[in-house]
């Protein structure tokens, strides 16, 4: 209805959650590896910095690669961690590899 307040509006469930990306690569769902792709290419240099010590960026990694790692780190988690956001996960995952300087992401 037209005027009604958000907080009235039940927050929505997650449209992926952890669990449900696992499941789906480990299926070998393309589309899984294009969803963190995207998750990737939005929240670099500023969630999170891929840059070696003297603030130079590497290679992007390949899609095999960032699978694996997620396959790994979501294999860790335990269920009611799994049960979170799917993009939050891969966000958090980051940035403890690979944290912002102090002085902010390099572009």
């Amino acid at each position: 209805m037209p005027g009604t307040p958000a907080k009235s509006v039940p927050a929505p469930s997650p449209w992926r959650t952890g669990a449900q990306l696992l499941r789906q690569l480990e299926r070998g769902d393309e589309g899984a590896v294009e969803y963190i792709k995207g998750v990737y290419d939005a929240t670099e240099s500023g969630l999170w910095c891929y840059t070696s010590r003297k603030h130079v960026k590497l290679r992007k990694q390949p899609p095999e690669t960032m699978r694996a790692d997620v396959v790994a780190y979501l294999r860790k988690l335990p269920a009611t961690q799994q049960k979170v956001r799917a993009a939050e996960l891969l966000v958090r995952m980051w940035q403890i590899r690979w944290p912002c300087p102090p002085d902010g992401c390099c572009i």
